[in-house]
C-alpha cells in the first residue's frame, strides 16, 4: 500500500539528513571517516598533505551528492504523503502519528550511534597528530646570513612547496607538450584530443588574464620574499640544497659545499681527465651491444644505444646526521652511454644470477623476533655496521668472477655468461662524471649512479657473507649473528 511507500521514503530521508550532519561534522571536526580515507604509499608532508585535500574533498562531494538525493526524497514523500491520505482517508491521521512514533525511535538510534562514532574518530585521530615526531629541523642554517620571520617562514615549507607565481610562458610550453603527446597518437584520435586540448587550453588563458588583473596577495607578497631570499644568496655567496635525510633544507656557504666534494673526491683517488671519453665510452658500449647477440637480438640493438650521450654529472647531498656533515654523491647517469644497457642487465641479472638472502632481514618484524630470543640487560649495546662509500669500495675483478660463478651454480648457458659478463664490464668501465666543468674517473669499484650498481653491490657482499659467515656458523653451531656487546657497569 502507499503508506509503506511513505513510511520507506521518510526512513531513507531521516538516514540521508544523520549522514548530512555526520559529513559536516566530520569537516568541522577535522576527522575523515573510514569510507573517505585515502592510503598514500610516501610519508612525506607533501604527500601526506595532498592525501588529506583528497579527503576534504571526497567529504564535500559526498555531501553534494546526499543533499541531491535528500532534494528527490522529498519530492517523492510528498507525493506518496498526498497519495496516503487519499486512500486511507480518516484513518491517516492516526497512521501517520503512529509511523512518526516509530521514525523517532529509529532516529534516537541512529544518532546515537553517529555520535559514538564521531566520538571514537575523534579520539583516534586526534591522537594520531599528537604522535607526530619530528627527527630532523625543516631548515639548518650553517651561514651567518641572518633571515626574517616572514623569509623563515617561505623556507620552512619546503623545497617542495609549489610557489603561487607561475611563469607567463607555462601555458604556452603547455601546448606545445601536449601538441607534441598528440602527434604519437593514432591519426583518426588526434582532432578529437586536439579539440579537447585547446578547450582546456583556453579556460587556462582566461584564469591566468583574470589573475594578472587581480593579483592574489598571497602570490605577489611570496614572490617578494623569495626575490630578498635569492638577493641575499647571492649577496654572502650562500646557496640552498637538500639533506640526504627528513627533507630539510640547508643554507650553506658555496665553498664549503664545493669543498666537501673535492675532499670527498681527494680520498677516494679519483683521477683528473683532461679530454672527453665519452665517443671512446660510446665505441666500447655500441662493440658490446653488437657482440651481445644472445642477451640482445640484432633486430634490438637499437633500443639499448643512447644516441646523443654526455658526461654525467654529480650533485651531493649533505649528511648532517653524521660527524662533520660528509656528503652523499649522487651521479646523474640518464644521459651516460651505457644507461640503458644497464637497466637491461639489472632485469636479467635478477633472472639468471637470483640472490639467496640467506643472512639477510626481510622485514621488521623477523627482526624484533630475533631480537626477542636475546636475553636482555641494561649493560647490552647493539651495535650497526655500515660500509663507508660502498659503491667505490666494491672490487670489480672479484664480482665478475663472483657473478661468473653464480651463472655456473645455476646452469646458464655459456653464451649468455659470457654476455652478461662483457655487458657487466662494459658498464664497470664507465665510472666517470664531471664536477665543476672537470671530468673525474675512478681507479675501482662500481659506477655511482648507474643502475647497476645496487644489485652488483648486493651480488658481491652476499657472496662474502655466504663464504665467511657459513665458515663462522659451521664452526661455531651458531644459529644467527648479531652485533652486540656488554658494556661495564661503570663505564660510559
Amino acid at each position: 500500500m502507499t503508506f509503506y511507500s511513505n513510511n520507506s521514503t521518510k526512513s531513507k530521508l531521516l538516514k540521508c539528513c544523520a549522514n548530512i550532519y555526520f559529513n559536516k561534522q566530520c569537516i568541522n571536526r577535522e576527522i575523515t571517516s573510514k569510507y573517505a580515507k585515502v592510503k598514500v604509499a610516501n610519508t612525506s608532508p607533501a604527500s601526506q598533505t595532498t592525501a588529506k585535500k583528497a579527503q576534504l574533498i571526497r567529504i564535500k562531494d559526498e555531501i553534494k551528492f546526499l543533499y541531491k538525493k535528500k532534494e528527490k526524497l522529498n519530492q517523492k514523500l510528498y507525493e506518496t504523503h498526498l497519495q496516503a491520505a487519499k486512500e486511507c482517508g480518516n484513518t491517516w491521521h492516526t497512521i501517520y502519528s503512529f509511523i512518526q512514533d516509530t521514525l523517532d525511535r529509529e532516529a534516537q538510534r541512529k544518532y546515537k550511534t553517529m555520535y559514538n562514532k564521531i566520538h571514537k574518530l575523534t579520539q583516534t585521530q586526534a591522537k594520531e597528530s599528537r604522535n607526530h615526531t619530528q627527527f630532523y629541523p625543516r631548515v639548518k642554517n650553517e651561514t651567518t646570513v641572518t633571515f626574517s620571520k616572514e623569509e623563515m617562514e617561505l623556507l620552512n615549507k619546503g623545497l617542495k612547496y609549489n610557489l603561487g607565481h607561475k611563469r607567463k610562458s607555462r601555458i604556452s610550453n603547455l601546448a606545445l607538450e601536449a601538441e607534441n603527446a598528440i602527434m604519437s597518437l593514432p591519426t583518426s584520435e588526434q582532432d578529437g584530443i586536439r579539440y579537447q586540448v585547446t578547450q582546456n587550453i583556453q579556460k587556462l588563458y582566461a584564469q591566468q588574464r583574470e589573475k594578472q588583473a587581480y593579483p592574489s596577495w598571497n602570490v605577489t607578497h611570496e614572490r617578494k620574499v623569495i626575490n630578498q631570499i635569492r638577493r641575499k644568496l647571492i649577496t654572502e655567496k650562500a646557496m640552498i640544497t637538500k639533506a640526504d635525510k627528513g627533507n630539510t633544507v640547508i643554507i650553506v656557504y658555496s665553498n664549503d659545499y664545493n669543498k666537501k666534494v673535492n675532499n670527498f673526491i681527494t680520498d677516494s683517488n679519483f683521477l683528473l681527465i683532461t679530454n672527453d671519453i665519452t665517443d671512446k665510452l660510446q665505441k666500447e658500449i655500441r662493440n658490446a651491444i653488437r657482440e651481445s647477440t644472445n642477451l640482445i637480438p640484432k633486430e634490438k640493438r637499437w633500443q639499448f644505444v643512447n644516441l646523443n650521450p654526455s658526461i654525467p654529472n654529480i650533485r651531493r647531498l649533505i649528511k648532517i646526521h653524521k660527524a662533520e656533515a660528509p656528503i652523499r654523491p649522487i651521479v646523474n647517469w640518464e644521459n651516460s652511454p651505457a644507461y640503458k644497457v644497464a637497466k637491461m642487465l639489472t632485469n636479467k641479472l635478477h633472472i639468471y644470477a637470483p640472490l639467496p638472502y640467506t643472512y639477510n632481514i626481510k622485514n621488521a618484524s623477523q627482526f624484533i623476533n630475533d631480537l626477542q630470543e636475546i636475553p636482555y640487560d641494561l649493560n647490552l649495546r647493539l651495535a650497526s655496521l655500515d660500509i663507508t662509500n660502498m659503491y667505490t669500495n666494491i672490487p670489480t675483478s672479484a664480482l665478475l668472477a663472483t657473478i661468473k660463478e653464480i651463472c655456473q651454480n645455476n646452469y646458464v648457458k655459456k653464451e649468455i655468461e659470457a654476455d652478461i659478463i662483457r655487458l657487466s664490464r662494459a658498464v664497470i668501465n664507465q665510472n666517470y662524471f664531471r664536477f665543476l666543468g672537470k671530468t673525474f674517473a675512478q681507479n675501482d669499484g662500481l659506477t655511482m649512479g648507474a643502475p647497476t650498481s645496487s644489485i652488483f653491490s648486493e651480488i658481491y657482499l652476499q657472496s662474502l657473507e655466504n663464504q665467511e659467515i657459513h665458515q663462522l656458523l659451521n664452526k661455531h653451531n651458531i644459529k644467527r649473528i648479531l652485533q652486540i656487546r656488554r658494556r661495564h657497569p661503570y663505564c660510559l
